[in-house]
């Protein structure tokens, strides 16, 4: 892929798997302790790592990794589908974004966000598209300064 504002991003590779691995515990540990009846604190590195390794495999997905192993982004092209009540958009969703703490606010998850959204436009879509935590505000606003805004409210309610 190469630079994206100044940074050098590419597709990232099944060497890449304990680089992938740690940046995703970043995340997920946010997850874990803002929703702990969500996410588990301590997920199995073996699972993660074939889950990791599925997603660069999958040609529907594509998993960027920064060339200095400081950020990832992962997101999945859907295709989309026309129903009675609406149109095909094809679209990229980012399922996963994580950056290294000590990296954070150097414009690394812009750039993340910059080359998924490259890869979206060549691919076609219409759109790209991510979801965020509410808790997860600094995400928001980073979300928002790279020209994502609002689509929907998912709301939630706890049931046991």
């Amino acid at each position: 892929m190469g630079p994206v504002r100044g940074r050098v991003i590419r597709a990232a590779t099944l060497d890449d798997l304990d680089a992938l691995l740690t940046l995703n515990s970043v995340v997920q540990q946010w997850h874990a302790d803002h929703y702990p009846d969500v996410f588990r604190t301590d997920p199995d590195p073996a699972l993660m790592r074939r889950f990791f390794a599925e997603q660069i495999a999958d040609e529907t997905c594509h998993v960027l990794i920064c060339e200095d192993l400081s950020g990832y982004v992962f997101a999945r092209r859907h295709a989309g589908k026309e129903t009675p009540y609406g149109w095909k958009l094809p679209e990229m969703h980012v399922e996963h974004i994580a950056v290294l703490p000590n990296r954070q606010r150097e414009g690394i998850g812009s750039a993340l966000l910059s080359a998924a959204e490259a890869i979206a436009r060549s691919a076609g879509c219409a759109r790209l598209t991510l979801d965020t935590w509410a808790a997860n505000s600094e995400a928001q606003r980073m979300f928002e300064a790279s020209g994502l805004s609002p689509l929907r409210h998912h709301y939630a309610k706890a049931l046991r």
